[in-house]
């Protein structure tokens, strides 16, 4: 009898190892659409600058493209520049990809395809900056905004191989295998959208337009 215990409780400890092992690799991987783009059609979210501090605020929308070229798309802006630019980006989703048609004044054709399933914790290819591009996901728990705190958030970490590692790289602990610099990170909570936007110094890791 002991030993009939002894096994059934071996065979739950396999069971329970199992089952936190297929937890941890579904774990692994996250589906861009839930933060990028989880609104949809319709989202309006309004952003200031922290620096440099004067910036008028703005507001980007995700509204759908209703004729010419890119009938059915998506269109995403504007953002506003401290300078006073502003930028916009055209896209379209499915279950497996997003299609990047138009992004910051450079034209896709065909479109950048960028797979809507990301691996955490590893470094893969940007496919709008092939081949000097590459982007690091790491999982938080939460981030405080000034319009208030998120929960389940994604940080997208921009790298550019043209450049060595900086004091981001550091301040981001990525592992010392990554020899590229940081150049832009991006905060997005999960059914909300971008929280939080900053730039980087290629060539120092200082913080800039954030």
């Amino acid at each position: 009898m002991r030993l009939r215990r002894m096994i059934a409780t071996l065979v739950m400890l396999v069971l329970i190892m199992f089952a936190l092992s297929a937890a941890h690799a579904s774990a692994a991987t996250i589906r861009l659409s839930d933060y990028f783009f989880s609104k949809g059609v319709g989202d309006v979210a309004t952003y200031g600058y922290t620096q440099p501090p004067g910036v008028p605020d703005f507001t980007v929308a995700i509204t759908l493209i209703t004729d010419g070229n890119y009938q059915g798309k998506y269109h995403v802006g504007d953002i506003r520049y401290p300078d006073g630019s502003t930028s916009y980006t055209i896209v379209f989703f499915d279950n497996n990809f997003f299609y990047l048609y138009y992004d910051k004044g450079v034209t896709f054709n065909p479109p950048a395809q960028i797979p809507i399933t990301q691996e955490l914790e590893a470094l893969v290819p940007n496919p709008a900056n092939h081949p000097d591009g590459f982007w690091y996901f790491k999982r938080m728990t939460r981030l405080t905004v000034p319009a208030g705190t998120y929960y389940d958030v994604l940080l997208k970490i921009d790298l550019d191989k043209s450049f060595g590692r900086n004091n981001a790289n550091d301040f981001f602990g990525l592992p010392g295998s990554i020899t590229y610099g940081v150049t832009n990170a991006d905060w997005s909570a999960r059914h909300v959208g971008t929280l939080q936007d900053m730039d980087f110094d290629a060539n120092t890791g200082a913080p800039g337009n954030t």
